[in-house]
């Protein structure tokens, strides 16, 4: 090798013939790790399951008119507009147990344990917390607004579960 004015060794120029030489020679194991990849890669992909999801927004309004009582000719300004709490009340209501059971009794998303059998209290509670797990809701920051999403591994489920 030869060294440069300040020292420094050179480096031999490398050629496409030297680079290509260098995959040939690591050919099998290049080949190896794509192969080990594009395996894992196709079982990854026919194991997972299918998963479907379905998503709604819900505007909040203040419905409600609040008329103060006043004494004179006051001007009284009504802006309708809806503090954080009354959504975050708004959320608690809709993950309340007593609503979701009523989606899954709505909706047939309580399986019984045994083909052939009647649907029990404890596959409808089976099925509640599968739906409490499965549902997102949560408010959009700086609206009005709550967005609800589910997702479910039938193509139908997930419509009709959040339009209930």
């Amino acid at each position: 090798m030869k060294k440069s004015p300040a020292g420094f060794l050179k480096a031999p120029n490398l050629s496409l013939r030297d680079i290509i030489a260098a995959f040939f020679r690591r050919k099998w194991l290049i080949l190896i790790t794509l192969a080990t990849t594009l395996t894992a890669t196709l079982v990854f992909a026919l194991i997972t399951p299918d998963k479907y999801e379905s998503r709604i927004k819900l505007l909040v309004k203040n419905m409600r008119t609040e008329s103060p009582v006043t004494t004179g000719n006051e001007a009284v300004v009504d802006n309708n507009e809806v503090s954080e709490s009354q959504i975050v009340s708004q959320i608690e209501l809709l993950k309340s147990r007593d609503l979701l059971e009523e989606v899954v009794k709505q909706t047939d998303l309580a399986r019984p344990a045994r083909a052939g059998e009647a649907i029990s209290e404890k596959d409808i509670e089976k099925a509640v917390y599968k739906l409490e797990k499965d549902l997102q809701i949560s408010p959009v920051k700086k609206a009005n607004i709550i967005e609800i999403s589910y997702i479910s591994e039938t193509p139908q489920t997930p419509a009709v579960v959040v339009n209930k």
